[in-house]
């Protein structure tokens, strides 16, 4: 995780408050049904840096078809 991320607060509790914030506590009273996705990329990069958490900042690919991302 970068140092930068480290310091933050969990997003998941947030994003949940935010949701319940305009809904309300009760999701049986909302009138749509609510999920919440985090990008895979996110993921993914969780992944590395558990497997290895001296590794730097990960490099950051606008497509994943790119030559660099392809590469790495």
């Amino acid at each position: 995780m970068p140092k930068s991320d480290a310091k933050k607060a969990a997003r998941y509790p947030a994003l949940k408050a935010m949701i319940e914030d305009a809904l309300g506590a009760d999701r049986a009273t909302w009138p749509v049904d609510v999920a919440l996705a985090m990008p895979v990329e996110m993921i993914e990069s969780w992944l590395l840096l558990l497997l290895d958490p001296e590794r730097g900042e990960l490099p950051i690919y606008p497509e994943a078809s790119a030559k660099l991302a392809r590469l790495y």
